[in-house]
């Protein structure tokens, strides 16, 4: 599929974010709905190494919208001395082994907080891709806890678990519907 396609869902069942009736329509996003030039921002995209695949989609369609990513938190590389660079996907492996000491005693996870810190704080708008299921959330959790607490808008994509903290959170149901919010949102910043 092209970059710049997504399915839209029309009708979306609010619940699990899909249509009941399963159709859904190819858009263009160069052409349909129009990209409204100048109203790009700063997004920090949050979400769990579990849903990797579905994180670098959205990125890419937020890009394809003039957007930019203030952190891609899953492709930082990192010089380690012995071992040349590492991505943070292989680190994640690697680490997942490491008492809580050694893992935090670790240069890469310093280097890891404060540039996601940052990044959340130059945001513009905060998203959060969660799965189709309810489900609990660790660092992503943290983050959307940063960008509330500086006001920044939040969205999320996917299901929540209940939660009055995620009570401001904009629940979106579908790609389109996100965009469309970032887009209103664009034109007020």
């Amino acid at each position: 599929m092209d970059i710049s396609t997504y399915r839209l869902t029309k009708d979306g069942d609010h619940t699990k974010g899909r249509n009941p009736h399963g159709s859904a329509t190819d858009v263009d996003l160069r052409t349909s709905p129009k990209r409204e030039v100048g109203n790009e921002m700063r997004i920090y995209v949050a979400s769990s190494f579990k849903l990797l695949d579905r994180v670098k989609e959205l990125v890419r369609l937020l890009e394809i919208e003039g957007h930019t990513i203030t952190v891609k938190w899953w492709s930082r590389e990192y010089n380690i001395p012995g071992e040349g660079k590492v991505i943070t996907t292989e680190l994640k492996r690697r680490y997942e082994e490491l008492d809580p000491e050694d893992f935090y005693a670790r240069p890469e996870t310093s280097r890891s907080y404060y540039a996601d810190f940052q990044g959340v704080k130059d945001a513009q708008a905060f998203i959060f891709v969660a799965a189709d299921e309810p489900r609990a959330y660790n660092g992503a959790n943290v983050e959307l806890g940063i960008a509330l607490g500086d006001h920044i808008p939040c969205f999320s994509i996917g299901a929540l678990e209940k939660s009055v903290l995620y009570y401001t959170v904009t629940k979106c149901i579908s790609t389109f519907e996100l965009i469309s919010c970032l887009r209103e949102l664009g034109r007020t910043i």
